[in-house]
């Protein structure tokens, strides 16, 4: 199996190819809409689960300290994104 990336170009250009979309700008601007509204509601601190794909959520990184090459250095906490695949998603791509 061939692994190459898919990105936000391609996933416009597939939107576009819907009849309903009538143009390519008005693909991109829907999916802009999409993940800025995903990213502006992990970072308000809310779940978003989508059926049948998963959840983007927010988890708390603990603050971690250690030692590189002498040098002693200290990471504070922080709340990072995370992802959950869902289980149809899973199968999926384990060609189930």
């Amino acid at each position: 199996m061939a692994n190459t990336t898919f990105n936000k170009t391609d996933l416009v250009t597939r939107v576009s190819e819907l009849d309903s979309i009538e143009t390519a700008k008005a693909a991109k601007e829907i999916v802009e809409l999409v993940i800025a509204t995903i990213k502006d509601q992990v970072a308000e601190g809310n779940d978003v689960q989508i059926a049948g794909l998963g959840k983007f959520y927010g988890y708390e990184q603990a603050a971690r300290s250690g030692e590189m090459n002498g040098v002693t250095y200290s990471t504070p906490a922080k709340m990072v994104p995370k992802f959950k695949a869902g289980t149809k998603f899973k199968s999926q791509v384990a060609g189930a």
